[in-house]
């Protein structure tokens, strides 16, 4: 696993005179384990100061990771895996605990496939949120995003945040 700067993988500090909004919050919180719910703005909409905000105000327990263009595929796999592997249940590939399938590199997918069965250990309802998804733009991260929402946990809300849809 890639080294992950902790500012990638934490939930964005909110401004001391943020107001809520409560009609967007209202909004979001129709969305259940096991939906995608994509936010798609232009830049300076507040999309992730309302998902900072929601997020901090309301359950389940959330996972966030910040993409930038530099996410490649193993390098945002990485991030999703050390953000999970931040919560109390979660054993992280090739800890105690954890089943190791191989000794074998990993294969297109298999990123995706840890990051769905450290997603599915929790148990419990979760939250990931994927701000600035735009920033993904072509070939293998998009193919492994596409992976994710296509295979995402029962247990799994998933949140697309960006200035324009994914090309999932």
């Amino acid at each position: 696993m890639l080294r992950v700067p902790r500012s990638k993988i934490t939930i964005p500090p909110l401004p001391a005179d943020l107001t809520s909004r409560s009609a967007v919050s209202s909004h979001l919180n129709r969305v259940r384990p096991g939906q995608l719910l994509l936010v798609s703005a232009p830049a300076g909409y507040g999309k992730t100061l309302a998902l900072a905000d929601w997020v901090r105000r309301t359950g389940p327990t959330t996972v966030w990771v910040t993409v930038d263009r530099d996410d490649d595929s193993p390098r945002l796999c990485s991030a999703l895996l050390s953000a999970l592997s931040a919560l109390p249940p979660v054993p992280t590939p090739g800890s105690p605990g954890r089943a190791s399938h191989s000794d074998a590199p990993l294969g297109p997918g298999d990123f995706v496939d840890e990051v769905v069965e450290a997603i599915e250990s929790v148990g419990e309802p979760l939250r990931l949120v994927l701000d600035d998804v735009h920033l993904v733009a072509s070939g293998e991260p998009v193919r492994d995003l596409a992976r994710l929402v296509h295979r995402r946990p029962a247990n799994l809300q998933l949140v697309l945040a960006g200035r324009v849809d994914p090309p999932l």
